[in-house]
């Protein structure tokens, strides 16, 4: 996701780093549809480094079609309204999250807007979605505090050292749906 991030336009993540994940992922993948996407995905190195290269726009601004947040919110917001029913969001802001972009999300999961984001399923019920500061709201100081929470875990299996992950694994993976775990998943 630091690959196509608002804030990878100092090139932090540069294409060579992105598809270095993509080898390895492919290397080590096991699941035939997945090591034929992954294949695919190996061939464009040189198409996506010239375009990186030509796509921010002049001032340093990442194009919205790369910007991972905006169909996040999207997915999120149809997970939860196919488990709960009618959703409420509010969306930490951010500076991808302009007014246009915001519209265009809000279009999109009312079932107006782009179609690039139709292969998402239908019927979302969404009540309100409102963007607000964490230094406002207190769930979204709890949102980013259980975010960092998971984060700190998922490091565990990459074997990336963290004090933290290490003394919240034991009691955050117990609350984990199993269902959501993919096989290879050790826990």
């Amino acid at each position: 996701m630091a690959f196509t991030s608002q804030k990878n336009r100092d090139q932090l993540v540069t294409p060579d780093d992105f598809f270095d994940v993509v080898d390895e992922a492919w290397a080590r993948s096991y699941r035939r549809n997945v090591t034929e996407t992954l294949a695919l995905l190996r061939t464009t190195r040189q198409e996506a480094t010239e375009y990186v290269q030509d796509a921010f726009e002049p001032d340093g601004v990442l194009p919205q079609a790369l910007e991972p947040l905006i169909p996040s919110v999207r997915v999120v917001t149809d997970i939860w309204s196919q488990k709960v029913g009618r959703v409420n969001m509010l969306v930490d802001d951010q500076k991808a999250l302009t007014d246009a972009n915001f519209d265009d999300i809000e279009a999109d999961i009312r079932d107006r807007g782009h179609p690039e984001f139709r292969y998402l399923s239908r019927g979302v019920h969404l009540g309100y979605l409102r963007r607000g500061r964490s230094v406002e709201h207190p769930s979204l100081q709890l949102a980013d505090l259980l975010s960092g929470v998971g984060y700190a875990v998922g490091e565990r299996p990459a074997g990336v050292p963290n004090p933290a992950g290490e003394d919240l694994h034991s009691v955050v993976v117990p609350l984990i749906d199993q269902m959501s775990m993919l096989p290879h998943d050790d826990y």
